[in-house]
């Protein structure tokens, strides 16, 4: 067993969703915790009913690191995975990494508790990622919310505010971070890279042609709706930085719009528009009278700047004008 760091206080808790992940790249991501500099931590594996065993792998690597490992009697998904992790720590910091991601050198969380340890009022601290692309380069990705790797939270911050993930199965993570950054303006962004993103062609999100991808945009209108509620819940949804967000899941639902409306048919056509009415009916219907022009435009400018296909704005102007009457309409995109 590797020695812990004396100050006992530091004690970081990843937390690691795991099903049916290769045991060869579930090793890789063991071996990066392995390999760490600070090695205050502890490992939470939660199987969410893999049909994998991987009880010689948790076994092995046991001797050398601290592990807790339990399984599901039932997959859940991530979401449920992550909560349960998240119930099972005991560090004064928590980290999420995905079982077939790694962390990206042995100083990766050296840097980010370091970094939490200078800033005591910090709730969270975000390094950079790496994500790796089907031809095997490595693209810098930029600081975000979207994604829950690569971040390190303070444990106590989550209990303070009775906040967890909860049960949906895809952008549970995103709602998740979305929320935090609605409940805190304690969080930091350092221009270093801690994690490595991996490409893996068998992974949920690459199967099938990316049909997750489309899928996947019902559980971000969920997640979004959730979020929301969330904040109204706790008495913060009148916020600019809320009403901010919330126009900005708007105007996503446009590029998501034209996507789906120039590379799939009318039967996902008409799924969006389903998705997206129920986003306006459940959140933006409550907003709009507060947006005036200006806000409107901030959030619109701040979404194609950082779009990679900035010419969307003329395309939606152009192209698709009527698609804010018909998604108030309540009218699907596309009849037959």
């Amino acid at each position: 067993m590797k020695p812990k760091n004396s100050n006992c206080k530091d004690l970081v808790s990843i937390v690691i969703p795991l099903y049916n992940t290769d045991k060869d790249v579930f090793k890789r991501c063991l071996l990066s915790i392995e390999k760490q500099d600070y090695t205050n931590y502890e490992v939470i594996i939660i199987d969410d009913c893999s049909d994998e065993n991987y009880s010689n792998l948790i076994k092995f690597h046991a001797q050398d690191i601290d592990i807790k490992y339990e399984k599901l009697d039932h997959n859940y998904g991530p979401g449920v995975a992550r909560k349960i992790g998240l119930q099972r720590a005991e560090g004064k910091y928590v980290m999420f990494i995905d079982s077939d991601d790694e962390l990206y050198d042995n100083t990766s969380l050296m840097k980010l508790v370091k970094e939490m340890n200078n800033n005591p009022k910090l709730d969270m601290v975000s390094g950079l990622a790496l994500e790796e692309l089907s031809n095997g380069s490595l693209k810098k990705r930029d600081k975000n919310f979207i994604w829950v790797f690569g971040k390190l939270f303070r444990t106590q911050f989550f209990v303070e505010n009775k906040m967890n993930f909860n049960d949906t199965r895809a952008n549970e993570d995103n709602g998740f971070t979305t929320l935090f950054r609605m409940l805190t303006d304690n969080y930091k962004f350092i221009d270093e890279i801690v994690y490595i993103w991996h490409y893996e062609p068998n992974s949920i999100t690459r199967k099938n042609g990316h049909e997750y991808y489309f899928y996947s945009i019902e559980g971000y209108v969920n997640n979004m709706i959730w979020v929301y509620n969330e904040c109204k819940k706790r008495g913060i949804d009148k916020g600019i930085k809320q009403q901010k967000h919330f126009i900005s899941v708007w105007i996503r639902l446009y590029f998501y719009a034209i996507e789906v409306l120039y590379d799939r048919d009318i039967d996902s056509a008409n799924l969006l528009s389903v998705w997206c009415h129920n986003y306006y009916d459940s959140v933006y219907k409550y907003i709009e009278n507060n947006i005036d022009d200006f806000m409107f435009m901030d959030c619109w400018n701040v979404m194609v700047s950082s779009s990679p296909a900035t010419f969307i704005e003329r395309i939606i102007n152009i192209s698709y004008p009527e698609f804010y009457d018909i998604i108030s309409s309540g009218e699907p995109f596309i009849t037959d």
